[in-house]
């Protein structure tokens, strides 16, 4: 008894000195520590950065070059001295290409395509994250209360097991009795065993989710239930909604780019370009200064490339833009198709949902009205201990499946968000 008491009280104050985690922490630390995430994000922030240099291929350059040294000849005709040998120069050049066929128009184009595409995905993968890890939060608060609820099962049958037994040998019950209490508690014993399983396996699970060691001493704000919002779910989710129907769309956009591009490669290319350079030359450590060599340069040139002759290369890139384009799109496509065909067992299994969620409620709040009246009778000596542990049994069962009806519920909302491209750290929890 002394040891139970000692155990006890160090598991009281290990959870007590241990951090306690909120919901929104847990879905701060999943964030930063997932690798998916993380990736998403790098390739987010990378195609942002492809899309500002596609977009500043618009604008002119600037370049200032210089350069300082000595040379000669051999044989020297020059007639250089050591003085004159000496060459310096310094240029400011500004460049702009004001016309290019439309290539760069098209790169840009690309470019903001692929960084939408990168973003969706992003999106997306925040999203999942954010699911699994709710989702496993919920888990381990129920998995916590399931344990409480057998607990207190096993108490109570192993209470009255040893009073049965007790009145088994002194000869006031029957061997049939005490082998039914007897039987009851062994089970409870079991069921106790497989609850705390499942609360180590659901911590472990969340912990693993947020990117912590098993070894972690932290804990979970207990407190935290299922949210279930108000509000029905509106089921008319349109394809146009869905993340892959989006990512589809723009990774067909971007292949069709790569398409034109190589197309474009049989068309004459014509550019204009103009330049505007200002400068001087051999003005250090010759008899000359900075005026005397100082020049002022502009162009402005029209210019024509035409391929005649290239032996099927544009052809053959031509086929490879358009196999990969293909390739690209059937494996969007088909995870599209994919995420369709579970759009329509979430629909299923929210119209299902309904009638099981009220069902549960209703058999908690009976199994809760049976169990008041059996403790009422018992007490008054109307009832037997196996009744009134029927009941208990019964009330704590029906008590446990009104928490899975709320998991299942709050997962079916996670879900109906996700789909509808609206599931966020904000919206998580609303």
């Amino acid at each position: 008894m002394i040891i139970k008491i000692v155990l006890s009280l160090a598991i009281t104050l290990a959870l007590q000195a241990s951090p306690v985690i909120s919901i929104q922490s847990a879905i701060e630390k999943s964030l930063l520590n997932s690798p998916d995430f993380i990736s998403a994000k790098n390739e987010m922030e990378s195609a942002d950065l492809s899309a500002q240099n596609a977009f500043s291929a618009f604008f002119p350059i600037l370049d200032l070059s210089a350069s300082h040294g000595i040379r000669g000849f051999d044989p020297d005709t020059t007639g250089l001295t050591d003085v004159t040998a000496w060459s310096s120069g310094a240029t400011l050049s500004l460049t702009e290409n004001f016309y290019d066929n439309g290539e760069n128009y098209k790169k840009n184009r690309q470019a903001e395509a692929r960084y939408s595409l990168a973003k969706i995905k992003f999106e997306r993968v925040r999203a999942q994250v954010i699911r699994q890890v709710v989702l496993a939060y919920y888990r381990h608060n129920i998995a916590w209360q399931n344990l409480n609820f057998t607990k207190t099962n096993f108490e109570e049958l192993e209470r009255l097991a040893k009073i049965v037994s007790h009145q088994f040998y002194q000869g006031l019950k029957t061997k049939k009795d005490f082998l039914r209490f007897k039987t009851r508690a062994q089970r409870s014993r079991l069921d106790l065993i497989r609850a705390e399983n499942n609360l180590i396996e659901a911590k472990s699970n969340l912990l693993q989710i947020m990117g912590l060691g098993p070894d972690q001493n932290v804990s979970f704000d207990l407190t935290v239930k299922p949210f279930i919002p108000k509000t029905s779910l509106n089921l008319k989710i349109q394809e146009s909604e869905l993340f892959e129907f989006k990512i589809l769309q723009l990774q067909s956009q971007i292949s069709q780019i790569d398409v034109n591009l190589a197309k474009r490669k049989y068309w004459p290319e014509l550019s204009l370009v103009g330049a505007a350079s200002y400068g001087s030359q051999d003005y250090i450590d010759t008899r000359q200064t900075w005026s005397d060599g100082e020049q002022t340069n502009w162009s402005l040139f029209l210019n024509l490339k035409f391929n005649l002759i290239d032996w099927g290369v544009r052809n053959r890139n031509i086929q490879i833009a358009k196999l990969s384009q293909v390739s690209a799109e059937e494996s969007v496509r088909l995870t599209l198709l994919e995420v369709l065909e579970d759009l329509e067992v979430f629909k299923d299994d929210v119209e299902k949902s309904q009638e099981s969620y009220k069902l549960s409620k209703e058999l908690q709040k009976m199994e809760e009205e049976t169990f008041q009246i059996l403790e009422r009778d018992y007490k008054a000596g109307q009832t037997t201990y196996l009744e009134l542990s029927t009941g208990l049994a019964n009330l704590l069962d029906a008590q446990s499946l009104g928490l899975e009806a709320d998991y299942n519920q709050a997962d079916l909302h996670l879900r109906w968000k996700y789909y509808k491209g609206i599931l966020n750290e904000q919206t998580a929890l609303q």
